[in-house]
């Protein structure tokens, strides 16, 4: 198949679970980024691919993601990725927390 290099190794990089940036995509092992947003997340056993294309270049980065993975158990194209929920010290909210 024939891609884009940066993408096919960032891809691999993905794959293998290892960091890499390369031009204007890169990956921490778990998302694929193309500049600083994200295009591809592993979420358990899925694969999420954003179905968005804010520019031209992150809509060349999606579509080859697409064709890669499409026959990858758990790959799904999805309109948004779910909100991360991030858990917060309640101390911090109320203004307990003392800076010294």
């Amino acid at each position: 198949m024939f891609m884009r290099k940066n993408i096919e190794t960032i891809l691999n990089h993905f794959f293998g679970g290892f960091p890499k940036d390369q031009d204007t995509c890169s990956t921490d092992g778990q998302t694929i980024y193309s500049y600083s947003e994200p295009i591809v997340k592993r979420q358990g056993n899925e694969i999420l691919v954003l179905d968005k294309y804010p520019t031209r270049t992150t809509q060349g980065q999606i579509n080859a993601c697409k064709l890669y993975l499409k026959d990858e158990p758990g790959y799904r194209v999805v309109p948004s990725f779910p909100r991360e929920i991030v858990i917060c010290d309640p101390a911090w909210i109320f203004g307990e927390v003392k800076f010294k």
